[in-house]
């Protein structure tokens, strides 16, 4: 635990964790990767201008994840700012709202950063699949894990020690388990109620210790891939609150995205327009690959305002190798933010379909 900063956490950490969910684990976690994560926000923190920020310090310790996640991501934008050598000053808010988060300044450049993440609305059944993951973790063994991923849905929850059960008794089933490979895993199919659930087995990864046997869970409704939809609609949202600004305005967004990877395929959607094949009206000749005129950033009619966005996938702050965020610039946009520290990150351009890559050299483990 970083310093003085030790009491963000410590009054968290003596209460039962009863609930599997990502702020609790992280607050009240007794393993290193928890330890980690409130290592680096407890750094973060003391990056922060002022450690009574009301606003910041509810999110902080509030038990949703939507407000944590919120409130880490603009610690984590504030910090990544200086590191990489601005000036970054808090603005007050309005209680119209209608000022961004930070202003930044460096290198002869001085632009307004609204962070702001993206979080999907979790329905009653995802909530039901949250705590059905948290009652299978306490299941343990020596020699096997288990792979489960729902196929059937419901706002009514199964019985949990009836799929325990039938987990244990599937697992128990299984004949040398040290010859399973990913050709031959042994699967089963467990129906409870409006319930169905695919079960695989595998080897353990620490044979002979007695862990954890839920290796991997498979996604819910809400894992449904709306990451294009989902970004253009934060974008929008957030360009619209501000008007008339002395400077540049750059959003920082946090995707909280499904594939949380080096694809771009849903940024290019949702900043360039959605990828659409013509097919010619006769039949004759080759179709013809297009982007429909639907983008932020479309170069006819987009958002001319927002200079530029800066994007991170997910920022999971209790992996050893923390993610950075890549940089994209408005080709249509009123003001540019001139030659910048932002240059050391990784950055994309379009052409065509294509996106360029320009490589940074900023490195940073969040510490």
């Amino acid at each position: 635990m970083a310093g003085e900063h030790k009491w963000l956490f410590e009054s968290e950490r003596k209460k039962p964790n009863i609930h599997n969910q990502y702020c609790l684990n992280v607050r009240r976690g007794d393993f290193e990767q928890a330890e980690l994560a409130r290592t680096r926000i407890s750094k973060w923190f003391e990056d922060w201008d002022d450690h009574s920020d009301a606003h910041l310090l509810q999110g902080l310790n509030s038990p949703l994840d939507e407000q944590f996640i919120s409130s880490v991501w603009e610690l984590y934008v504030n910090t990544l700012l200086k590191r990489l050598g601005f000036e970054v000053t808090r603005l007050k808010q309005a209680s119209s709202g209608t000022n961004p988060d930070f202003r930044v300044a460096g290198n002869g450049s001085t632009f307004f950063v609204e962070a702001s993440a993206i979080y999907k609305e979790t329905s009653a059944a995802d909530k039901i699949w949250t705590q059905i993951r948290h009652n299978l973790s306490t299941i343990v063994s020596t020699t096997l894990g288990f792979a489960i991923r729902p196929e059937k849905m419901s706002a009514t929850a199964p019985k949990s020690s009836d799929l325990r059960n039938r987990i244990i008794k599937f697992l128990g089933s299984v004949q040398d388990p040290k010859n399973i490979t990913l050709t031959n895993s042994p699967e089963d199919s467990i129906e409870l109620g409006e319930w169905s659930f695919r079960v695989n087995a595998w080897p353990h990864p620490q044979p002979d210790i007695e862990s954890k046997a839920m290796l991997l869970t498979g996604m819910g409704e809400a894992g449904l891939v709306t990451d294009q939809q989902d970004l253009k609609a934060k974008l929008k949202t957030k360009s619209g609150h501000y008007k008339n600004l002395e400077h540049p305005l750059l959003l920082a967004i946090l995707e909280n995205s499904f594939v949380a990877g080096t694809d771009n395929w849903h940024r290019m959607g949702a900043l360039f327009g959605s990828e659409a094949i013509r097919i010619p009206k006769d039949g004759i000749g080759e179709a013809e690959s297009f982007r429909q005129a639907d983008g932020f950033w479309d170069l006819n009619k987009g958002n001319r305002k927002v200079s530029a966005i800066l994007l991170t996938g997910r920022l999971e702050v209790q992996w050893d190798q923390l993610p950075l965020p890549s940089v994209w610039i408005n080709p249509i946009g009123e003001r540019e933010i001139t030659s910048s520290p932002l240059d050391r990150l990784r950055s994309y351009k379009v052409n065509g379909f294509e996106v360029e890559e320009t490589s940074g050299d900023f490195e940073w483990d969040g510490l």
